[in-house]
């Protein structure tokens, strides 16, 4: 059968009945031939505004041939072409040859413009009828030869029909035999190929409104919270709990009540403060509201926390407590003490105290607070709201979890890159940066994160890569280099993970690592992984992960295991 282009048959042929009767007579054809259907054109030059040719039928060796089509009852009169439409009985005038003359000429005028390397194929052109039979002695005008002229009949035998054309033109012009290489030479430039991928950010601008819609789904939750006065919600990464939770805190603050918004780290803290101006909201990590009520300490950091759990149960008059609601983020980083001195001080106001947590994030500590657990009222977010399912996928497969939700928004799998010395590791971090410039992101939306310390990671904060700046704290026109922890509760549109490693895997703290710093990630993710086992070893750490799957056990493993590219 002959090659069609469009490839896909028409379902409504023009409305034209004839344009269908033509088309299904040419199916009949050889796959030499290649066939064009409703080739439409522009003119590019003044010769020619616009046009269409109904059928052009290209051949290697027989050459180029523009068919008009025109069905209906056809009558030539006084020098006019009248046809009359069959349901309708409305008549008009036509011009069939010139219009498959004009498209002739337009075609040969493109390739003339494209081709200098070898012979154009022969052009030619016919004018099919086909509802009417005309006999080969029919008294045609001199622009209609009978041999370009086809009819009803030629629909039976269209092969025989089209050979007469072409030998009748091959009196006129000169034949030209194409090989097949100078013959799809031709076929490309009446139909090129092209395909133009938007850059990455043009494709996050066009999500954006996705992920927001997503987000007012989940909003519904607080209708529920309005009888509630106290609620642990539990949500995967990116199901939209920080947004559920600055919501509800607005809703509490336009009643004229005190809220504290309280989180565990300070980057997340900052934003919040830095993007949600609420009266009547006080925006806290667990340190700085540790500082604000028993002022300045002595202790070394990472006993603040313990100090100021023993200062609210033992010092603190709860009278002074200044907030009627507390709303708490991130929970699963909080201690048990101090989330049930928390409880009894709203509770003493008669107010409100939500927890929003993510049981498989508690990369700060090592088990799940015993007051989320036994919490009497527990709601779950299951959609995801933040992320392209593809990312989703990934980090959700990195903690072995498979029955989840995956959103419609889909993007890039995320990848991982091996590396096994700082140079190779350096080559990842400035390929990954340049592919980003490129992408028309702005430093702004793109995070660089360490499973490790920023001190023991190869990357240096104080070094340039592909010509762009690190910094380890928010500065206009730098990437940020940080830690995961550091970035948890944050997100950005892309994420480069380093530091990340195979021996790693098979502990449970660090994949609770990677998965919420893969989760970070909106549309963009990359994995550094250093390559730090032998192949031979695969199996053990991909079990480690998911002991029920069964995969290969070596990279291809690790790639269908993870949704990843490798």
């Amino acid at each position: 059968m002959a090659v069609f282009i469009p490839s896909v048959k028409p379902e409504e042929f023009n409305n034209s009945y004839g344009e269908m009767k033509v088309y299904e007579a040419l199916r009949s054809l050889d796959d030499q031939y290649t066939v064009f259907y409703s080739l439409s054109w522009v003119g590019i030059n003044e010769k020619r505004s616009v046009g269409e040719a109904d059928f052009v039928i290209a051949h290697p060796q027989k050459g180029i041939f523009v068919i008009e089509v025109k069905s209906g009852e056809i009558e030539y009169k006084k020098g006019d072409w009248i046809q009359t439409n069959t349901k309708s009985g409305v008549s008009k005038v036509i011009h069939p040859y010139d219009q498959a003359r004009k498209s002739q000429f337009e075609l040969l005028d493109r390739l003339s413009s494209s081709i200098s390397d070898f012979r154009l194929p022969m052009m030619c052109y016919g004018v099919w009828f086909p509802s009417v039979d005309i006999k080969p002695n029919a008294p045609l005008p001199p622009e209609s030869p009978i041999e370009v002229t086809l009819d009803r009949t030629s629909l039976d035998n269209p092969i025989k029909a089209i050979e007469k054309a072409y030998s009748y033109w091959a009196t006129k012009y000169r034949q030209v035999t194409l090989d097949q290489a100078q013959f799809q030479k031709v076929i490309n430039v009446l139909c090129p190929h092209f395909h133009v991928v938007p850059k990455l950010k043009t494709k996050i601008e066009e999500l954006e409104d996705t992920y927001i819609q997503l987000t007012k789904q989940q909003v519904s939750l607080l209708d529920f919270l309005e009888e509630q006065k106290t609620a642990v919600i539990h949500g995967l990464a990116g199901t939209g709990k920080t947004v559920i939770a600055v919501e509800k805190a607005k809703r509490l603050a336009a009643q004229g009540q005190q809220v504290l918004f309280l989180c565990y780290n300070s980057f997340l803290r900052d934003s919040l403060k830095n993007n949600n101006s609420i009266p009547n909201v006080t925006f806290h990590n667990a340190h700085s509201l540790a500082f604000e009520i028993m002022g300045s300490s002595d202790a070394p950091m990472n006993r603040v926390l313990e100090e100021f759990e023993e200062y609210l149960e033992e010092v603190f008059d709860e009278d002074s407590w200044e907030y009627s609601n507390i709303i708490v983020d991130e929970g699963q980083d909080l201690d048990d003490r101090l989330l049930s001195r928390l409880y009894e001080l709203v509770k003493n106001k008669k107010g409100c105290i939500y927890v929003f947590y993510d049981k498989n994030q508690f990369i700060m500590k090592n088990k799940l607070p015993k007051w989320i657990e036994e919490a009497d009222c527990k709601l779950v977010l299951h959609k995801n709201c933040r992320n392209t399912a593809e990312v989703f996928k990934t980090s959700c497969s990195i903690m072995g979890l498979d029955e989840v939700s995956y959103n419609d928004v889909h993007g890039e799998t995320p990848s991982i890159n091996f590396y096994t010395t700082e140079k190779e590791l350096n080559g990842i971090v400035e390929s990954f940066l340049k592919r980003i410039t490129e992408e028309g992101l702005t430093a702004s939306d793109v995070v660089i994160l360490t499973a490790t310390t920023e001190d023991n990671s190869w990357v240096d904060v104080n070094k340039k890569y592909a010509g762009v700046e690190l910094t380890s704290t928010a500065e206009p026109g730098k990437i940020l280099f940080t830690t995961i922890r550091k970035f948890k509760g944050l997100e950005a549109e892309a994420i480069l993970i380093v530091d990340a490693s195979m021996l790693a895997l098979q502990n449970p703290e660090n994949r609770r690592l990677l998965y919420t710093g893969s989760s970070r990630a909106k549309n963009l993710l990359n994995i550094a992984m250093l390559e730090d086992v032998e192949t031979s070893a695969y199996g053990d750490y991909l079990r480690s992960i998911a002991p029920n799957r069964n995969v290969p056990k070596n990279k291809k493993g690790l790639k269908r295991l993870l949704n990843v590219t490798v």
